[in-house]
């Protein structure tokens, strides 16, 4: 380990010197104490170098992951987090949180913005192995003295992340770093998930390779959740992997989004595609106040109330077949938001190709869309 131990030593001065170097030697222990195996470090390379990796065993894995990727994630959490940290994160989400490299970069960031003051930190982590959980404990209980503006408690759950049960609204920060590409198959739960999780103005932030496939995949589901994201690649110091004194630098892709202040309203956004996609009339009673003005053509008398609103689905929406809509972009600002979606679709045998931007307004003590307008250009097509 002592090449991992002078990369560490060996990182440029900060504003608080005296606490980096404190932080240093809780992770020179930690690692000094990681026993992984050439064996072992061969499979995981073999295994992240496969365009899907594969499930892999982390309860037998779980050191020889630590000794080979612990430095580089930490490295890409530290350059993350000194741009993307939300100061209000007073409960931390570490889904798939390994052997704990993201979530500590997240808290070592926290604690260098804190200025003296001292802050309440609860941090849940959720991994699948239970070798993992052990070893991102230790490393946070060990971190507790170093990071003298943090009060931390952690609580872990031993738990597939598809399989999570925790209260809606609950978390300030969600952090998915290097686990959705392990997890292609249930990727949209994963983010479903993570959404409901947030309270409102929470952040979520996602960690993947720079050039990994599954960042069209992630930006599809958070794109139909009707979350604002901004996907970015930032470049890291990778001093810890050559193991030498010169800074290698490196890059990789994060991405961050901010739930909106009225949450309510893109979760109403994110509904009223999936019932026009699985074209459910019964679902607007979920999305609409009883009273809601539904705007259609700006030329034309608007729909008002509940029953106009479904009568209007069961007529233009329920006939169109093979229907793909996509919800590309969304924008909130207090109780309004703006959606920009594209649709495509056959009815009465002609093709029909649909790109059009939603202004909604929302009701707050309804938790539902109480004005709806459309604008919309349609292209068809005879079969």
């Amino acid at each position: 380990m002592n090449f991992q131990s002078s990369a560490l030593k060996h990182r440029s001065a900060t504003k608080m010197r005296e606490t980096r170097i404190s932080v240093t030697e809780v992770f020179d222990t930690f690692l000094g104490e990681i026993r992984g195996s050439q064996e072992g470090m061969r499979h995981l390379r073999e295994c992240f170098a496969q365009t899907e990796c594969p499930k892999i065993d982390y309860d037998r894995y779980a050191e020889d992951f630590a000794q080979l990727y612990f430095l580089q994630n930490l490295s890409k959490g530290e350059a993350v987090f000194s741009q993307e940290l939300a100061y209000n994160s007073l409960k931390v989400l570490d889904l798939g949180c390994g052997s704990g490299a993201t979530v500590a970069a997240f808290l070592c960031e926290l604690d260098r913005r804190a200025q003296g003051s001292l802050i309440s930190v609860s941090v849940v982590l959720v991994d699948r192995s239970i070798h993992q959980l052990r070893l991102a404990r230790t490393l946070l209980e060990r971190l507790r003295p170093a990071l003298p503006a943090l009060k931390i408690e952690v609580e872990c759950c031993h738990k597939e992340i598809e399989y999570l049960n925790m209260p809606a609204d609950t978390a300030d920060a969600v952090l998915l770093g290097h686990v959705l590409n392990e997890n292609r198959s249930t990727l949209e739960n994963i983010i479903e998930k993570a959404v409901r999780i947030a309270r409102p103005d929470a952040t979520l932030c996602i960690l993947e390779r720079v050039n990994d496939p599954i960042w069209r995949q992630v930006q599809d589901a958070l794109s139909s959740r009707g979350l604002p994201t901004a996907r970015r690649d930032i470049s890291y110091h990778g001093d810890a992997l050559l193991g030498g004194e010169r800074a290698r630098v490196a890059k990789t892709g994060y991405a961050s989004a901010r739930i909106p202040t009225s949450k309510f309203i893109m979760d109403c956004i994110a509904l009223y595609f999936e019932a026009w996609r699985s074209q459910r009339t019964d679902l607007l009673s979920q999305i609409f106040t009883e009273s809601a003005i539904y705007a259609e053509k700006p030329f034309h008398q608007p729909l008002r109330g509940l029953r106009a609103i479904e009568d209007y689905w069961k007529r233009k929406v329920v006939p169109q077949r093979g229907l793909a809509v996509h919800l590309t972009r969304a924008s909130y600002t207090g109780q309004m938001a703006f959606a920009e979606w594209s649709a495509r679709f056959e009815l009465d045998c002609t093709d029909v190709e649909v790109r059009g931007v939603l202004l909604v307004s929302g009701d707050l003590n309804e938790q539902r869309i109480s004005r709806l307008d459309e604008y919309f250009r349609t292209t068809k097509c005879a079969k």
